[in-house]
């Protein structure tokens, strides 16, 4: 499954497009932290005869691990991020040369671009670093309840106590 943008065919001018992207999407990615999704991405491109300056839109949700608990729960992002294509007449024919994580340069051959990995990395970036399932209104913990138990009771059997090796050393911070 690829998400082609044809902007050869589109012309100048600001065009918009809306992807939708399911499950079915990330099947393709080896070892992705994503497996189920419902996210709706609109792209706003904005074409000049030497540029085009991409603005997505991402806002759904995804599956993802509790960092946690390890269940599965459903994490809402929300996302803008750009993407700006040049065009040159040194790039190869159907040649890419990225420049930097937002900029991209393309032959002037060139006629569309593929956006799938565009699209995943723009998804992954939205997630957090930690994974955690959200505070309820209380502000308590949603995590499974079953193992937020085990990991107290672990925690409390394996606290350390005064071990005196360290005394000399803490001597030093007074």
């Amino acid at each position: 499954m690829s998400y082609l943008f044809e902007f050869k065919k589109l012309g100048v001018g600001v065009h918009n497009q809306k992807y939708i992207i399911n499950d079915k999407f990330f099947e393709q990615f080896e070892n992705s932290d994503i497996q189920k999704a419902n996210v709706v991405i609109n792209l706003t491109a904005d074409i000049k005869s030497s540029v085009i300056s991409l603005l997505f839109e991402i806002k759904g949700t995804v599956e993802v691990q509790c960092d946690v608990c390890l269940e599965n729960f459903d994490f809402k992002i929300s996302n803008k991020t750009d993407l700006f294509i040049r065009f040159s007449e040194r790039a190869e024919f159907g040649e890419a040369d990225f420049e930097d994580d937002n900029k991209i340069t393309l032959s002037k051959a060139t006629e569309n671009i593929d956006l799938t990995k565009h699209f995943y990395d723009f998804i992954v970036l939205s997630l957090p670093i930690k994974k955690v399932h959200p505070l309820d209104k209380k502000g308590n913990r949603t995590c499974n309840p079953d193992f937020l138990e085990k990991l107290e009771e672990y925690e409390s059997q394996n606290t350390l106590k005064n071990d005196p090796r360290w005394d000399e050393l803490k001597k030093l911070l007074n």
